[in-house]
């Protein structure tokens, strides 16, 4: 269901905040209808690297243990985002986070090898690590780009395709888009 309903809106991403809803798709509300919708994102069990991932019957959520491992574990989802498609928005809880906080969020082209690799590590993706620090070329590009994110907390990531533009934002919070900014301004 496609919401123009701002307040319904908010209501889903609180909780999905607080745990009570596994998605956005299940608390049946979806970001407002000016947003062009997009083939929903499904993780590509395929393209996954690092064990033990486990997979929804649907696809559209994926679990790791980050204890079970220690190397840079990888769950890609299949859904491509087209070109000049508009802004496409998608969300991630942090259900646990490690003391080190690696978690990475972000963005890869189909040509990245993600294998034994985080997200930023070449030129073919843009990385957030949950700490606040951006990663793109195998450089951190940028060091506290926003707080330092925590379990139980929601994500948003918004990729402007017409303008190139790669965020990640607080839901929860309005004014973050303004504190936070734009993470990479020249997302090809």
């Amino acid at each position: 269901m496609v919401s123009s309903d701002m307040a319904a809106w908010e209501a889903a991403v609180a909780e999905l905040a607080s745990g009570g809803a596994k998605s956005l798709r299940r608390a049946r509300v979806a970001p407002a209808a000016s947003t062009p919708m997009v083939a929903r994102l499904e993780f590509d069990p395929s393209a996954t690297v690092g064990l033990p991932w486990v997979y929804s019957a649907d696809g559209t959520t994926a679990t790791f243990s980050h204890e079970t491992e220690r190397k840079w574990c990888i769950a890609r989802a299949s859904t491509p985002i087209p070109k000049r498609s508009g802004r496409v928005t998608f969300y991630l809880r942090i259900n646990a986070l490690s003391s080190r906080g690696h978690i990475f969020v972000g963005l890869a082209a189909p040509e990245e090898t993600l294998d034994g690799n985080y997200l930023g590590k070449s030129n073919h993706s843009y990385g957030f690590l949950v700490n606040g620090d951006l990663y793109y070329g195998s450089s951190r590009v940028r060091s506290g780009y926003c707080r330092r994110r925590s379990a139980g907390e929601v994500i948003a990531v918004v990729y402007d395709t017409n303008l190139g533009q790669l965020s990640f934002l607080d839901p929860l919070d309005p004014s973050s888009a303004t504190k936070f900014g734009v993470a990479f301004p020249d997302v090809d």
